[in-house]
């Protein structure tokens, strides 16, 4: 889970929940990526996670950002577009 938002305040951390023990964990406490929390998409495929998008109190954001689940590596793909 990333935990973006309480309120006003954002973070830039990434949890991971078990439910045998309903216990949560830090997995990276600051993430190479801006903090959002608004109108954000994530996508789970295979072992990698991608984050498009989200905006903040002040900011819209446009980027894409993939995290690797087994590595936890973030990388920030260049994408392409053909019209």
């Amino acid at each position: 889970m990333l935990r973006l938002r309480a309120g006003s305040r954002f973070w830039r951390d990434l949890l991971s929940y078990t439910p045998q023990t309903q216990t949560w964990a830090v997995l990276q406490d600051s993430l190479p990526l801006p903090a959002r929390a608004n109108h954000h998409a994530v996508l789970v495929e295979g072992r990698h996670l991608w984050v498009f998008g989200g905006a903040d109190n002040a900011t819209v954001f446009g980027d894409v950002w993939v995290l690797d689940t087994q590595t936890l590596q973030w990388t920030q793909p260049t994408l392409r577009c053909a019209h």
